[in-house]
C-alpha cells in the first residue's frame, strides 16, 4: 500500500535508504543519513507534493 508519509515513518525511511546508500551505487549519497535528516526533507519537500512510502 502506498500512502503519504508522516514524520514517525522517518526512522524506518532512514533504515531502508541507508541500505542502498552503503552497499549499492544507485543513489547520489555516500554517508547514510539519520532520521532527523528525513524529517528535514520531508518537510522541506512537502509543499512540492506528498512524500508517499
Amino acid at each position: 500500500m502506498i500512502r503519504e508519509g508522516i514524520f514517525s515513518d522517518a526512522k524506518a525511511i532512514a533504515e531502508i535508504y541507508n541500505y542502498y546508500i552503503l552497499n549499492t551505487v544507485i543513489t547520489f549519497e555516500f554517508d547514510p543519513v539519520t532520521p532527523e535528516e528525513i524529517t528535514k526533507r520531508m518537510e522541506k519537500y512537502k509543499e512540492i507534493g506528498p512524500y508517499l512510502v
